[in-house]
């Protein structure tokens, strides 16, 4: 009975993976179970690399099924990063427990302190201007004008060391671009490294769309290529991520090709 209705609560909904009726919540996602029990075998158990005959862009037929394994796994991993809101990178560490010795851990406590104490001093260079929006406009040029002039370099290998680099720019770009913010500066500090930790990261990707498409503009870089800052940016084509450090698993596995995914 109370299977019945816990499963009567989920009738008005549709799978978040086929859209099909959906029967209850499963890993976080209302799906259906035929769903629910294919990501449990091939996203959970299954060591197995599945392969798409139609360039990763199967459609889901009318009754809800998939034309090939990969594709499903794919739209169930989607959904789980997008309901849980991280990437998968995040989600998916190593497919067996590991021992004491094995773990790694990376101290970014230097990384917290630098941001409170850039949140505590206030922007950079303070100015005034006509509205919010133009003044969050000057001051991410103050930020990208900040970061030191070098030749453009191409990104052809990305490992522990390029990752925690590319964080902790990031990180603190975006800590200096909200310190222009006139509303985020009036908050608690408690707020504000709140705040930040669940914005960042989206929006130092914002900001490499926005730099790709002024320097695409600008023909200072090519279709394939993506900025990661104004120094350097990388080929979607030619480049290579070593994620051997933080996970056991295959990229295929993880859907971590540039290709697909993008850094």
């Amino acid at each position: 009975m109370q299977i019945a209705r816990y499963e009567n609560s989920f009738q008005f909904f549709s799978c978040q993976v086929c859209k099909n009726p959906a029967h209850g919540k499963h890993f976080g996602a209302i799906t259906c179970r035929a769903c629910a029990a294919f990501f449990r075998r091939s996203g959970t158990i299954s060591k197995s690399v599945y392969r798409c005959d139609q360039n990763n862009n199967c459609e889901i037929l009318k009754n809800g099924r998939f034309a090939c394994k990969k594709c499903k796994l794919r739209k169930c991993l989607k959904t789980v990063e997008h309901l849980s809101g991280r990437p998968l990178f995040v989600i998916y560490m190593d497919p067996k427990p590991l021992l004491p010795n094995e773990k790694s851990f990376i101290n970014i406590q230097y990384l917290i302190d630098e941001g409170i104490k850039i949140m505590d001093l206030g922007s950079e260079k303070p100015f005034s201007a006509e509205n919010r929006l133009k003044k969050l406009a000057i001051g991410l040029r103050i930020v990208r004008d900040g970061a030191k002039n070098r030749e453009v370099g191409k990104l052809t290998k990305i490992g522990k060391a390029e990752a925690i680099g590319i964080w902790e720019r990031d990180f603190l770009a975006a800590v200096k671009w909200l310190s222009y913010f006139s509303e985020f500066e009036q908050l608690p500090r408690s707020m504000k490294i709140t705040l930040l930790k669940s914005i960042w990261h989206v929006w130092t990707r914002l900001e490499k769309l926005a730099l790709t498409a002024e320097s695409r503009k600008k023909e200072k870089c090519r279709r394939n290529e993506i900025m990661l800052d104004k120094n350097s940016f990388y080929d979607q084509k030619d480049f290579e991520v070593d994620i051997s450090w933080c996970t056991k698993y295959p990229k295929e596995k993880l859907k971590l090709k540039t290709s697909e995914e993008g850094v």
